[in-house]
């Protein structure tokens, strides 16, 4: 099947560009000419990139989605069908992925296929969550409102990611510079001193001597010693992707030192926030339940919430079934009870997402300012004794001449 990139005008007037696939030029021009009265360009779709060669499919943005789903949310609200806003919304997208996805998805929304089941087509945009809030939107009558939520839902897990990543910002830039400078002094400034201390028929101290060892080991390896490490990054990295591997590296995270509160806070709300917004939108408790432990992003914790859900599922109520999770605390634990008493779970699990959310922030900012400091006196003592270790064969060529 070959793509085609074309540009027609519908029944009302309305210009309009997509994709389409076919066997032939003809017959896409046959399948265009069913659809609109004018087609005014028909040309082969580009090349497709590196990845499409691959097989691999380019990533969307967070926040491309984000705005996708605030604006079909707003077009949908306003009475636009969902065909005709897609065709508008994907006009000026910057991805070009969620570009191309979207005039499938319009494209099957021509074939008399829902919003929802279209976009299922599409998981590496559309996850499991995105399209059952979708689907239940749909099915109630409140595809806008439900829009609403999940745009809101979005913009508070970017704010978490993107607050992580400035956190991450700075401590990376020192890293990469310790690494670059300590290799230039060690494959460098060490061999050209070895040489002039040679020539002068002494030997190096100790430590400038284990310095240089260390160089020229690096140097006369290289095409050995970096073969062996991408070799074991790869190994690792599909070590993580086992069911074992990811389970222990899941399980680890939990139990880190410093950081291994963070991630609990960070679990917590998200739970929190994922169930408030399923339950919110209509969904029954169990199946909410377990769409909030496929999105958890933590296999450990993935399983105990399907047990959780399995329970509920029997007649237990959530927070009973709660506390024998590996993860919440007794607050938490009791904020659900307290919902589930009252018969508001949905305002207090709110509630609970937004305090762990600014649990989040603040220990985001907690551990920043502990661990800069430390970054910079480590750097500094690694960095230090190499300059020390250079300024050792200094003092002993002065007493040499």
């Amino acid at each position: 099947m070959l793509e085609f990139q074309y540009t027609a005008t519908d029944s009302d007037g309305n210009r309009l560009r997509g994709t389409l696939q076919a066997p032939s030029r003809e017959r896409a021009l046959e399948m265009l000419s069913e659809r609109f009265p004018v087609v005014s360009e028909l040309a082969p779709a580009a090349a497709p990139g590196l990845l499409a060669r691959l097989g691999l499919r380019a990533r969307v943005k967070g926040e491309d989605l984000l705005g996708f789903t605030q604006s079909i949310a707003a077009m949908v609200e306003a009475g636009l069908a969902y065909k005709k806003a897609l065709e508008i919304l994907r006009e000026d997208l910057d991805s070009s992925e969620l570009r191309r996805a979207l005039g499938e998805v319009a494209n099957d929304l021509g074939s008399g296929l829902s919003l929802s089941a279209a976009m299922e087509n599409h998981q590496h945009i559309f996850d499991t969550f995105y399209t059952r809030m979708v689907a239940a939107g749909e099915a109630a009558g409140q595809l806008p409102l439900i829009l609403k939520r999940l745009a809101e839902f979005i913009e508070r897990t970017e704010a978490i990611r993107e607050k992580v990543k400035s956190a991450l910002v700075y401590p990376t830039i020192v890293l990469v510079f310790a690494v670059l400078l300590g290799t230039l002094i060690v494959l460098i400034g060490v061999p050209v001193l070895d040489e002039v201390y040679t020539s002068l028929g002494s030997q190096l101290p100790a430590p400038t001597q284990a310095v240089v060892v260390l160089g020229k080991g690096l140097v006369n390896f290289w095409p050995i010693l970096l073969p062996a490490g991408l070799v074991l990054v790869f190994l690792l990295a599909r070590a993580a992707r086992t069911p074992r591997g990811g389970d222990l590296i899941d399980r680890w995270k939990l139990h880190l030192p410093v950081f291994g509160e963070l991630f609990r806070l960070l679990y917590t709300a998200r739970f929190a926030r994922t169930l408030a917004t399923l339950y919110s939108s209509g969904l029954p408790v169990v199946p909410a339940l377990q769409m909030t432990a496929d999105s958890i992003g933590n296999s450990v914790l993935k399983k105990d919430l399907h047990r959780v859900a399995d329970r509920v599922g029997e007649g237990s109520s959530i927070s009973r079934e709660l506390r024998g999770a590996d993860l919440f605390s007794r607050m938490a634990v009791s904020m659900v009870a307290a919902g589930e008493e009252a018969g508001n779970l949905e305002l207090m699990l709110a509630k609970l997402a937004d305090f762990y959310e600014m649990k989040v922030y603040a220990g985001i900012a907690r551990i920043t300012a502990l661990v800069e400091p430390v970054l910079m006196i480590g750097v500094g003592i690694i960095i230090g004794g190499l300059i020390v270790t250079l300024g050792l064969p200094f003092m002993n060529i002065v007493s040499v001449l």
